[in-house]
């Protein structure tokens, strides 16, 4: 890998504020909701942690927007926190890319926060891919996307308009689009 290789590259890391109730609400119905947050807290530390130290910029985005001192107070300090702008989770994750774009970055990737197995490598790669791609998607298991980017030429933002999200065909509605 080339030294300055990812140096205009950000992996932006969505979170919501650790709520009881506010988070894994499909989870919430089966185990509880202090559960389901529990979980949402572990595995959220988890990933940001194995994604930390990467050759490139982690921006951890928040919501709702004024909940950053209570985030940065859960997560710690270290990291870049920037609230999530716009209203749907959609247009939240479009105006995401829409900044990193406006700020410089040629590559941006946007994670979620509860996807276990994300990592540095897996991020690492996602970059390598928009070398010769213009947008890359990782599924999930329940078929949705635990990350997706895009080289700032190729951002198609259609992919976050008309989605209906949380369902199990989030990941093969973004794909169609992308074809």
């Amino acid at each position: 890998m080339k030294t300055n290789e990812y140096r205009t590259s950000a992996l932006i890391f969505f979170v919501k504020s650790p709520e009881e109730g506010a988070v894994k609400t499909r989870l919430a119905a089966e185990i509880g909701r202090r559960r389901a947050l529990e979980i949402y807290k572990s595995v959220a530390v988890q990933s940001l942690n194995a994604v930390s130290g990467g050759a490139y910029e982690l921006r951890v985005s928040y919501h709702p927007p004024d909940a950053g001192e209570q985030v940065a107070g859960w997560l710690g300090g270290g990291f870049t926190f920037v609230p999530q702008t716009g209203g749907g989770l959609g247009e939240r994750m479009e105006n995401a890319f829409a900044q990193g774009f406006s700020e410089g970055m040629d590559r941006v990737l946007l994670a979620g926060s509860d996807i276990p197995g994300l990592d540095k490598a897996v991020a690492e790669e996602a970059f390598a891919a928009l070398e010769d791609h213009d947008a890359v998607i990782v599924p999930a298991f329940d078929g949705g996307y635990g990350l997706i980017g895009f080289r700032e030429d190729g951002y198609t933002p259609a992919v976050f308009r008309g989605i209906v999200w949380s369902t199990g065909t989030v990941c093969a509605e973004t794909q169609a689009i992308l074809a």
